[in-house]
């Protein structure tokens, strides 16, 4: 038995940067819309003698792209840098999104261990170099006039945080300055990343530094420079950064933005209240005199009502007579069921986007669609038509393998060739007369009609030959 082996046919000859790779064409269609699925002929970098086609890229880089192609995973080589990965995928048509987390997820996860470790140092620092213990006091020699002549005093109300905060603060904004100026400049789209609060945080607090530290060169002689640490105070809203690497701070932040409205109604109702009590307070403790009333005007019961209201009572401004401490209970059970009332609705958003969270971290990954790949067909000769895998390989029976490739009939009869045994014009719709072909269609078609349709033909040939019989009786006649 002859066997023609077309497994050559199906195979393509890539040639990257010298090397040969070898592949089916089918592999190269499981990725759709790339460079490599839309190989033909026609392109100017194939080589008819060779049989292959030329790419001046990366080899290494390539056999990663290769292998994508074959196993649906990305793999990062690890002798190539990260610009020239990406151009190397833009090229071949793939998206650097599509890189296995095992070839990303440790470095990014060591890059936000860094960045939170620099966050919180930076807040440590800027609250313990506040305590007494952690300042060293500035000793300023003064000269005092007195009856005998000048003399020297030593002054040390001035204290200076040590200087050992100074180099953490140095170290840490020198790492905020790199982190933002990287994430700035690899950012795709930068109006969105300039528009994100987290990032204006960021850069505000950062540029806060550098502005306090010129102003402590240069400004440090005012008689009030100390006002001037007070931009200082910028930097603790770095604590909004760790949202980036807390999905509890995000789900938190966006259950406040789905609660604006209740949280803005809250607010509302408690001015209402606030204002209304401390307006009673006041006039209620004016009643009878008191010379240690706590409510010596309005704007002081506004901060006392606002405490009652909260319950929270502080306990420093109290009531003394009987309508004040009236107005005092019924400003405190109003307090409590204006806070109770949204509180439902914020907690339900709260579980909503908790769930939500909870559920995208169970997905899988989402990839780009992958075609399977389907195995070369093997064509045979000489092989019986019952025969494994060939008869889906041969075509209909009836034909012959010239036929096949030709993609014609053999003959005008529809004559096979010697010795496969099969009757002339039957299955091959190259040599059938017209009642087999429309025979074969109807077959194809609509397989439940065949018995009709034979009924069908076989009747109209009982016609004609009735037809035929009688004018030629008739001619006898």
């Amino acid at each position: 038995m002859s066997i023609l082996n077309t497994d050559s046919e199906n195979r393509v000859i890539l040639n990257v940067g010298g090397i040969r790779h070898e592949t089916y064409k089918a592999t190269l269609k499981k990725i759709p819309a790339t460079r490599l699925s839309k190989l033909t002929e026609a392109l100017g970098n194939y080589d008819p003698i060779l049989n292959e086609y030329f790419f001046d890229r990366h080899p290494g880089v390539f056999a990663q792209v290769l292998n994508y192609y074959r196993t649906g995973k990305l793999h990062y080589p690890t002798d190539v840098c990260g610009p020239l990965f990406e151009e190397e995928l833009d090229f071949w048509g793939l998206d650097s999104n599509q890189v296995e987390p095992c070839c990303w997820m440790t470095y990014t996860q060591v890059i936000s261990i860094v960045s939170v470790l620099f966050i919180c140092i930076s807040i440590l620092s800027f609250c313990l170099k506040t305590h007494p213990d952690m300042r060293v006091p500035v000793i300023v020699n003064r000269s005092v006039n007195t009856g005998n002549g000048s003399s020297w005093a030593v002054d040390k109300t001035h204290t200076n945080a040590h200087d050992f905060f100074f180099y953490i603060e140095c170290v840490c904004n020198a790492w905020f300055t790199l982190e933002f100026l990287i994430r700035i400049t690899a950012s795709p789209n930068r109006c969105v990343f300039i528009k994100s609060s987290v990032n204006v945080i960021d850069m505000v607090a950062t540029v806060s530094f550098y502005i306090d530290l010129g102003l402590q060169r240069f400004a440090s002689h005012l008689e009030n420079a100390d006002i001037l640490e007070f931009l200082s105070i910028i930097r603790i809203m770095r604590l909004f950064k760790l949202t980036r690497h807390s999905s509890g701070l995000k789900i938190l932040i966006q259950t406040f933005r789905a609660s604006a409205k209740e949280l803005t109604l809250l607010v509302f109702f408690l001015v209402l209240g606030i204002v209304i009590f401390a307006s009673l307070v006041y006039y209620a403790e004016r009643t009878q005199y008191n010379p240690k009333n706590d409510f010596k005007s309005i704007p002081l019961g506004l901060w006392w009502a606002l405490v009652t209201m909260t319950t929270v009572g502080y306990g420093d401004m109290v009531p003394k007579t009987y309508i004040g401490m009236f107005v005092g209970a019924l400003c405190a059970l109003a307090g409590v069921l204006t806070i109770a009332l949204p509180v439902p609705v914020i907690v339900s958003n709260f579980a909503m986007y908790y769930s939500h969270t909870q559920a995208r971290a169970k997905l899988p990954k989402k990839r780009r669609r992958v075609i399977p790949v389907e195995q070369p067909r093997v064509r045979t000769l000489g092989a019986p038509l019952g025969a494994a895998g060939v008869a889906g390989t041969m075509g209909p029976p009836g034909c012959t393998q010239q036929h096949m490739q030709s993609g014609g009939p053999t003959s005008g009869s529809g004559a096979l060739a010697p010795g496969l045994g099969q009757t002339p014009g039957v299955g091959c719709t190259g040599g059938m007369g017209p009642q087999n072909r429309r025979m074969n269609a109807i077959k194809t078609n609509h397989p439940k009609d065949v018995s009709f349709a034979t009924k069908t033909e076989e009747d109209r040939r009982n016609s004609n030959l009735r037809t035929n019989g009688t004018k030629t009786a008739g001619g006898l006649g």
